[in-house]
């Protein structure tokens, strides 16, 4: 089965009011450090979580399987006020 093409992006507008930014499984081992794809996003999610938090965005992460929120990798580590959340592991990982 092929994979249908990816959509185009397109600009939007969010209001930091009514909206959150979601960090989900930056993490050490299999969950992101040591997935390619995931550490090339890293310097941008950098620029996106400071662009969020200047505009006083509520961020909240998500932690799983061992990991505590203190595991979340540096780059895009949450300040003291950001809240996490434990997901469910997959039963797979």
């Amino acid at each position: 089965m092929k994979a249908p093409p990816a959509q185009a992006f397109k600009p939007v507008t969010v209001d930091a009011k009514t909206t959150a930014l979601l960090l989900l499984d930056f993490l050490p081992s299999f969950y992101c450090s040591d997935d390619p794809r995931c550490v090339a996003t890293l310097p941008a999610m950098k620029n996106f979580l400071a662009n969020a938090r200047l505009h006083d965005m509520p961020v909240i992460y998500s932690v799983a399987g061992k990991f505590e929120v203190k595991d979340i990798l540096a780059d895009v580590a949450p300040i003291d006020s950001e809240p996490g959340v434990r997901r469910p592991c997959a039963a797979s990982r």
